[in-house]
């Protein structure tokens, strides 16, 4: 099965609605009262769709923006400290409060669970890039799992 026509990539082709739909995020967010807020989430859908070409996991992006009351933040700009508005999907962590994309740590020794032999040979250095490693690839395997399959990490 194609990847892009199983994601919903190919009927948003020739459908403007359907394209317009990608980036919506009425009426959880309200340009008028919140511009700034509303134009940053538009753009992380905007550039989770792009690098994912998955409508279905950006759909499930959308759904965290409807269902986590962002009007009740103070003011349009970021806001630090209020994890109830971030969400980790697609291999990143979307913080709507901050207004901030980031990789979610993960670690060589948490995730990989080397042995202690191998731990043993692993300097700090070392150990740093490995953890950058793992964190490429637990990024790449949730984006090539959502593309492939139309599923995302939650």
């Amino acid at each position: 099965m194609n990847a892009l026509s199983s994601s919903g990539v190919s009927d948003l082709r020739n459908d403007c609605a359907a394209q317009a739909r990608v980036v919506d995020v009425s009426p959880a967010l309200d340009s008028q009262t919140n511009p700034d807020r509303t134009e940053w989430a538009q753009g992380a859908l905007l550039w989770s769709f792009v690098l994912s070409q998955n409508a279905s996991s950006v759909g499930k992006l959308r759904d965290f923006i409807s269902k986590a009351n962002l009007n009740t933040l103070p003011g349009d700009g970021p806001v630090t400290g209020l994890s109830e508005f971030s969400t980790t999907q697609l291999g990143f962590t979307f913080d709507f409060a901050a207004q901030t994309i980031s990789e979610p740590s993960v670690s060589f020794i948490t995730d990989g669970q080397p042995s202690s032999a191998q731990l043993a040979e692993v300097d700090s250095t070392a150990r740093a890039a490995l953890d950058r490693m793992y964190s490429f690839a637990s990024g790449t395997h949730s984006l090539s799992k959502s593309r492939s399959d139309g599923s995302a990490d939650t």
